[in-house]
């Protein structure tokens, strides 16, 4: 069993597995448990854990060069990328913990470098509070040239599918996805009428809003009278929520992404860190009663 962290503010409890991916596996609010884990997840593993929150950086998504998947172009080199980047398949170090707050840390390393040609530092903190978590994560470039950042989160929130569950996310705009994973085409969502939009709607288990009004995202759930809110920033540097879901007995995905897929490729909220320079991030996951 790897390390597990532990965090604790009143009746709120979280759990981080810094080994695999600094991945946040449970979070505990008023007695409920708000996110989804498989039944076989391990926490020895390195393959996408399939719940809880990953952290995809250096991109969400997929990535294409020349029509092939899983690689990217940098100048004339050609590098191989998985599905979400890499750093859920690295193992975090912790670098201090008090009761409801943890920081981690991920730097480059030769595996890393063989993927992602530069020297990086990731800074991970998750503060627990009574209704929720708060998720930073600054990226530092360490390296002398110019460093694509594409970050996303792939929460994974436990839903029951006898209830009625509906997502709400401030956007004016949509891409369908395409079956390889790219963004399609662009609609409106005034299409959908007023929303939330019932989760049980096809398109709303595999959509990318864009072009959004506010940064966040709700989940509500009529069976505990819940709403979850994911909230994230800065609001210049994420303009994308996707949602998804292969499984709605059990789960459902909000996740917020700074670009689209093929991040390199599209200039839809890439961003280039100039050496020395950083960006900060935030995710925060709140219950909220309506």
């Amino acid at each position: 069993m790897s390390p597990q962290i532990q965090l604790k503010m009143h009746d709120s409890k979280a759990t981080i597995i810094p080994n695999r991916g600094g991945l946040l596996t449970s979070l505990i609010v008023d007695g409920r448990e708000v996110l989804f884990l498989p039944p076989d997840f391990s926490s020895r593993d390195s393959s996408w854990p399939g719940g809880g929150v990953p952290i995809c950086f250096p991109f969400a998504g997929r990535v294409w060069n020349s029509g092939v998947l899983y690689q990217y172009r940098l100048g004339d080199q050609i590098y191989h990328m998985p599905l979400h980047g890499f750093a859920y398949a690295c193992e975090w170090q912790k670098v201090k913990q008090t009761d409801a707050q943890v920081h981690l840390s991920l730097a480059h390393s030769e595996a890393s470098l063989r993927l992602f040609p530069f020297e990086f530092e990731c800074q991970l903190t998750f503060t627990l509070g009574a209704t929720g978590i708060d998720i930073g994560l600054l990226i530092f470039n360490h390296s002398n040239h110019e460093m694509p950042v594409a970050l996303g989160w792939h929460p994974y929130f436990k839903i029951n599918q006898a209830a009625t569950t509906q997502v709400g996310v401030p956007s004016a705009q949509y891409h369908v996805v395409t079956p390889n994973g790219a963004a399609g085409k662009i609609g409106d969502t005034n299409e959908f009428g007023q929303g939330p939009w019932a989760i049980e709607t096809p398109m709303m288990q595999s959509l990318i809003f864009t072009d959004l009004q506010k940064g966040f995202a709700t989940l509500s759930l009529s069976d505990i009278k819940e709403n979850i809110q994911i909230s994230f920033g800065p609001k210049d540097v994420f303009n994308h929520v996707v949602v998804w879901s292969n499984n709605l007995a059990e789960f459902y995905c909000v996740e917020p992404w700074m670009s689209l897929p093929d991040a390199v490729n599209i200039a839809s909220g890439c961003q280039w860190l100039k050496p020395g320079k950083s960006l900060q991030t935030l995710m925060s996951i709140q219950i909220k009663k309506p």
